[in-house]
């Protein structure tokens, strides 16, 4: 298991996917984002305001904020919609950064599934997919 606020992939959490693919032979990447998220909401927040947050939490922001572009573009500005848009880009992006997890996905020895978990209803929603379940 590998957390980040926001499920945001830098090198650390790469590395460490890469390793669980290749080394472990993990046959499924799960990203899972949630309602409430406070990484997104700041993202979110942001934009509306054009304030960037201080220290790191603007690099988290920055790496959120196509996401939430995306969402705003589409009209859709709930913050569940803007998890579902920023999951759905994460699972991409895992494949576009590395190719390590490229390949395992090409091959069919891995899969990656984009979750969104609603908390009040504790349910979990399928939103994008890549390799075979």
């Amino acid at each position: 298991m590998v957390r980040t606020a926001g499920h945001v992939p830098d090198y650390a959490v790469l590395g460490s996917l890469e390793y669980a693919v290749s080394v472990l032979h993990v046959p499924l990447i799960a990203v899972l984002g949630h309602d409430h998220c406070g990484a997104v909401t700041a993202a979110q927040h942001a934009i509306e305001t054009g304030v960037a947050p201080p220290g790191h939490i603007r690099d988290l922001v920055e790496r959120i904020t196509p996401s939430v572009l995306a969402s705003a573009n589409a009209a859709q500005q709930d913050i569940h919609a803007v998890v579902v848009e920023h999951v759905k880009q994460t699972v991409h992006r895992l494949l576009d950064n590395s190719r390590v997890i490229f390949d395992a996905v090409d091959n069919y020895s891995t899969a990656v599934v984009g979750l969104a978990y609603r908390l009040d209803e504790g349910r979990v929603q399928l939103v994008s997919t890549a390799g075979v379940l």
